[in-house]
């Protein structure tokens, strides 16, 4: 991706990642991710009270697009004065659809999103009516398929993490005694570990970048990574975005459709905050239902 490219390929390009955020980060667990119609009412029902400041208004955006692609067929197109906008299918007879535009109007002045969606329903149900074989045509796929964090660009600070942390693993364990067999059970030592050298959540994240704090949250994502089907991820600070629990921090993501996420550092603080043994390998092995 460059930042020659138009400002529409910069936008799709990124959709994958905006929208995994989405999901991750602003929504609740229980919503049910799958670009349907019905789901922009669980997405009113989530957002409502929240002001501009704060909710990731592109990410809102940029579902509610996907959502109207698959009603109305046509494709993403860019705006001048609205950015991102979906052109639908011209049988349609219906303008584009200006969808920032369209969040910010729900989050300022309280309009639903589900009245963005309906006009379209009904348009396509009317027009199926008339043409019974009819159905909308998509210029392109939508752009966002299951969202699996496998298929996710990782970002380059995380590969270098990563890499970093990978390759000073076998000092880390060597200096702390424990066996480091990236089992669940493993986790008791790491919270003994913690728990010897630091005596208070404030100190471990004080010590975040420490490399007994930095090694510390890579073993126990490596531990959720390989024991609950999960992967690294990250989101790059965005100074357009609120800040959150998972901005700016290695995180792992189950890699399913309804799958959890955590951030390493955080189980390591609430370990150390509850002292009471088992604490860490118990969460660790109820991450994601167990």
């Amino acid at each position: 991706m460059s930042a020659d490219q138009p400002p529409l390929d910069l936008f799709v390009d990124r959709l994958p990642v905006v929208l995994a955020r989405l999901r991750d980060v602003e929504l609740p667990d229980h919503f049910p991710f799958d670009l349907t119609p019905a789901s922009v009412a669980e997405l009113d029902r989530s957002t409502a009270g929240q002001g501009e400041d704060g909710a990731d208004v592109v990410a809102l955006a940029a579902y509610l697009g996907e959502v109207l692609l698959r009603v109305g067929g046509g494709g993403w197109r860019w705006d001048e004065r609205d950015g991102p906008v979906v052109e639908l299918d011209p049988g349609l007879g219906l303008d584009a659809v200006p969808v920032v535009r369209a969040v910010r109007e729900h989050l300022g002045a309280g309009r639903p999103l589900r009245g963005v969606v309906e006009p379209v329903e009904q348009a396509v149900a009317q027009r199926r009516r008339d043409e019974p074989d009819w159905r909308p045509r998509a210029e392109q796929r939508p752009a966002v398929g299951d969202l699996r964090v496998e298929d996710l660009p990782q970002p380059a600070w995380l590969a270098g993490w990563l890499a970093e942390r990978s390759a000073a693993f076998a000092g880390w364990a060597e200096q702390h005694r424990g066996s480091w067999d990236f089992s669940t059970a493993s986790l008791d030592a790491l919270e003994t570990l913690l728990l010897e050298h630091l005596g208070s959540p404030e100190a471990v994240s004080a010590a975040a970048r420490t490399p007994l704090v930095d090694g510390a949250v890579w073993y126990l994502g490596e531990v959720l990574c390989r024991t609950r089907d999960a992967r690294w991820h990250y989101f790059e600070p965005d100074p357009a975005n609120p800040p959150n629990a998972f901005v700016g921090r290695p995180h792992v993501t189950q890699d399913r459709p309804d799958g959890a996420s955590v951030v390493p550092l955080g189980l390591l603080r609430a370990a150390v905050r509850a002292r009471r043994p088992g604490e860490l390998r118990r969460r660790a092995e109820a991450f994601g239902g167990g």
